[in-house]
Formats: C-alpha cells, structure tokens, sequence
C-alpha cells in the first residue's frame, strides 16, 4: 500500500471515530435533555395542580375531578392519581399504552428515557388531606429522541459518503498529477526525451522535479561521454590511425557482411584492387614523421574521390597495413572495374613523392574478381603473392588476375 493510501486510510479512520463519536455524544446530550425536560415538566404540572387543589374554593371533589380530568386529557401525562391520607384512591386516571411502535425497543434498551414521577401533599390549609402523584409519559421524549438520533445517523452517513468521495477523488487526482509532473521526467530519463524546463505547478513536488531534472541532465552528459568514448573506441579498432579508413578486418568483415545480408540477390560479380607502395620505408627516410602521416592521409582521400565521383559500383576503402591499400568495388562488370582502378591511378599518379635524384615513388596495382562464398582472405594473398612475383618494375600497369581459387594463378594474365 502506498503512503498516500495508507495516510488517507489514517485520516478516514480519525474521520470514522470522530463522527461516530460527535454521534454518541450527540445523543446522549440529547437523552439528559429529555430527561430534565421531562423532570420540569413533571415537577411544574404536580406543583401547579397540587396548589390548585389545595385552595379553599376547590375543596369540592368534583371541582377537584374537574381540575385533575383537564390535565390529563392534555395527553402529556401517563397518570394523575390523588389519594387520601389513609390510602383510599379519591381519582385515578391512566394513560392507556400506545399500540404503534414508533421507537424501536432495541432503541429503548439502548437510550432508556426514564418516566418521571412527581408527588406532591394537597392540604385543606393546614390539614392535609390527600397526596397527589404525577407520572409525566416519555412517549413523546423517546419518539423525538429516536427521530433526532436518525437523523443525525443519516448525516453522519452522508458525511462519511461525502468524505469517501473526496478521498477517491483525492488519490485520483494525485495519480494524475504524479504522472504529470514525475512520470514523464522520470521516463525521459535515460532516453532521447526532452524533459520541459518548468517548476512544478505542485509546491510539495518542486523539490522533486528539481531534483530529477539535475539527475536528467547529468545522464544525458554521461550518455554523451560514453556515447562519444564508443564511437573513439570503435574508431581505434575499426579504422586506421592515420588515414581514418577501415583496416583490414573491418574491411573483411564489412564485405562478407554485406554479401551475407544481399543473399542470392547480390547481382553482378565484385572486384578487389590491392595498392601498394612500393617506396614507403624510403619516403619514411626522406620525410619526418608526421609529414608522412599527412601524405599518407592524403592518399587515402584520394582512393576515396577517384572512387566516388561518377562511380554507379558501391567502393569500400581500407588500408590493409603499412604500405597496401584496398579498394572493393560491388556489382561491377570488367569494364566498370578497370575504369575505377584506371582512375585511382591517375589520381595516385599526382600524389608521388619526388626523390633528389629526379625519380619518383612508385605504385603497383593488382585487380581480380571476386564472388560471394569465394575465400577473401585467400583472394587478398593471392593479390599479394603476385604484387611480390612482380618484383620492382618501374611502371604502375594494372595486373589483372583470375578469381582466388579457379587455378589461374600460375601465369599471369596480360597487363592492362
């Protein structure tokens, strides 16, 4: 249970009691009032008939029946007798009991309304000559008690219903406004969610919307940073240091991945040219450090716009080691194939390095197919055993060989 519910249940309880308790107070104030009511009362009509019967001029009995058969039929009373000094019963008259119940007797046991009785001497100036009793009916008492306790029940019913809704009304609205003012921060919380910059319209929850704004704000930071520390890490492993472009095994891994993912709608066959230099330890010699780094920087940016512009094949670039380059070349016949390597020549052909003695770095270039499920990696040394059995020539002729695997491997075919 919530604490919400759990103080409202508290404060329904204390509620419960406190009517209950008004309640029963209520009518017991009530019940003494009746009662004292009905003493006066009781007490007045005794004094006022005994002091009646008592003067000279009503000393007659049928004055006296008179009197006395007059404030009995005023229907408050239960019984007016009058008896003599030796006992003898000189008027008698007694209410007969009523044959309705409009007071319940459970009510009755529960708030006794006590029938009161009063007795008075008559005299005949200094002689006494009888003793009046007045028995004053609670008929009335207890009906107007029994219906001031149902209603005052039906009130307290009513206030307790009243109070009931209030209280569903209550947690209602709390839930609602908990959802509106924590929720939503609380969800955007971690997520690409934009929490509103706005104090609660609820006093009680500032303190807690503040709070989960800071704490969304130093997620959010954290998230970039680690954010910003994946994609350094992920550059570390899958890229080259100084040219940026994908090693060898995110080279690999990207092309067989891709293959994979295009099934046996892969379309036209693909190719694969290795570049290398063949001067790079002597360009390492002849330039310091970091002039080497932009160089090479710069060689690889240029695979990447001789192969972009114009290009209808889909080209992945990498750097494979120090000195070898590579260039996929996806759905492209011979013909596109040769073209693209023909124009990363020409684009390598600007970015050699001059020597003192007039010569210049020099390239070495071999291009041959490649086919979904075929062996790369047995494809990429095979590109490399025959950029070796070369040698050193002076010229930068494209060698195109056969597919890694179909035995054309012994004798190469023309250059192009």
């Amino acid at each position: 249970m919530s604490l919400l519910k759990r103080l409202l249940m508290s404060v329904t309880i204390i509620m419960v009691c406190i009517l209950v308790g008004t309640m029963v107070v209520s009518m017991g104030a009530a019940r003494q009032y009746l009662n004292g009511q009905l003493q006066s009362q009781g007490d007045n009509a005794a004094s006022a008939l005994a002091l009646l019967l008592s003067q000279p001029a009503n000393q007659d009995p049928a004055t006296r029946e008179t009197l006395m058969t007059a404030l009995f039929d005023s229907g408050q009373f239960r019984k007016i007798a009058l008896e003599s000094k030796e006992g003898a019963v000189l008027f008698a008259r007694t209410l007969a009991p009523s044959s309705g119940k409009p007071v319940p007797e459970w009510f009755r046991r529960l708030l006794p309304v006590a029938p009161v009785t009063a007795v008075r001497d008559i005299t005949d100036g200094w002689k006494q000559v009888g003793e009046l009793t007045v028995v004053v009916d609670d008929a009335s008492a207890a009906e107007a008690l029994w219906r001031g306790s149902s209603q005052l029940l039906v009130l307290v019913v009513l206030a307790g219903v009243v109070w009931a809704l209030f209280v569903a009304l209550l947690v209602n609205w709390f839930e609602r406004a908990l959802s509106r003012e924590i929720r939503h921060q609380l969800e955007a919380v971690g997520h690409d969610l934009e929490i509103q910059k706005e104090s609660s319209s609820l006093r009680e929850l500032a303190d807690v919307s503040a709070a989960i704004q800071d704490t969304e704000a130093r997620v959010r930071a954290t998230s970039k940073a680690l954010n910003e520390r994946i994609d350094s890490l992920e550059t570390e492993v899958n890229r080259d240091p100084v040219t940026k472009l994908p090693n060898r095994r995110y080279f690999i891994d990207e092309i067989l991945r891709g293959t994979e993912s295009a099934g046996p709608r892969a379309g036209r066959s693909a190719y694969v040219l290795l570049i290398r230099q063949r001067d790079l330890t002597r360009i390492n010699q002849a330039m310091t450090r970091p002039r080497t780094d932009q160089w090479l920087y710069g060689v690889g940016q240029s695979i990447v716009q001789a192969t972009g512009s114009g290009a209808e094949a889909a080209c992945l670039v990498a750097r494979l080691n120090g000195s070898d380059f590579a260039l996929f070349i996806q759905k492209a016949g011979r013909d596109e194939a040769l073209r693209l390597a023909n124009a990363v020549r020409a684009e390598l052909s600007r970015q050699r390095v001059e020597w003192e003695d007039g010569g210049h770095s020099r390239w070495a270039y071999a291009l041959a197919s490649w086919a979904p499920g075929h062996d790369l990696p047995g494809l990429l040394l095979t590109l490399d055993l025959s950029l070796m059995r070369l040698g050193s020539p002076q010229s930068d002729e494209i060698h195109v060989i056969g597919p890694a695997g179909d035995g054309e491997q012994d004798g190469l075919p023309p250059e192009v």
